[in-house]
């Protein structure tokens, strides 16, 4: 079964190779927009479980990185697997879809569940990152948003700035 977080390119590339892809349904556009109307996706909705054998995953919808950014929550061995939207490298926080408040929102929404996970597995390394870092990303996101640090020119040539918050960087216009 396939999962995809969301619906960036770096996440669906090989989609092709599967009979169908799951994922929000806010991804859809951005998703035949990038891999063609050939390639359907099936919805994941918010609550729902998925069953891989024994494993279940609540899917718990995090709009903000992109409008239908989902994480995986494993409560049965407390993990949470988040996509993009909780990492310890880069959040590309601009272009299209990308929302700095529903972030926010979406990472408060995540403490609410503080205790029932301690790893979280984002998609991109290191591997894995403590579920603390949370607090520390909504901290560096209200900042960002409130114009309370500086951004540095990004190191390849995106329209966005480079805020670095400590414990991850966030590329935000």
């Amino acid at each position: 079964m396939l999962v995809n977080t969301h619906a960036d390119r770096d996440h669906i590339g090989c989609n092709k190779l599967f009979d169908k892809a799951y994922m929000h349904p806010a991804e859809f556009d951005r998703y035949h927009q990038a891999i063609g109307r050939e390639f359907t996706a099936e919805p994941l909705w918010e609550d729902d479980i998925i069953n891989l054998g024994g494993q279940c995953f609540e899917l718990i919808l995090l709009p903000g990185h992109t409008p239908g950014s989902i994480a995986l929550f494993d409560d049965e061995n407390k993990i949470l697997i988040s996509g993009d939207s909780i990492q310890a490298g880069m959040i590309f926080m601009f272009g299209p879809g990308r929302n700095i408040d529903a972030y926010i929102h979406s990472m408060i929404k995540l403490t609410d569940i503080y205790g029932s996970f301690y790893t979280v597995y984002p998609s991109h390394g290191p591997f894995p990152v403590d579920y603390g870092i949370i607090s520390k990303l909504i901290t560096g996101a209200e900042q960002i948003r409130d114009g309370k640090i500086a951004g540095t020119k990004a190191p390849f040539d995106t329209p966005a700035e480079v805020y670095d918050v400590g414990v991850a960087k966030f590329l935000y216009k």
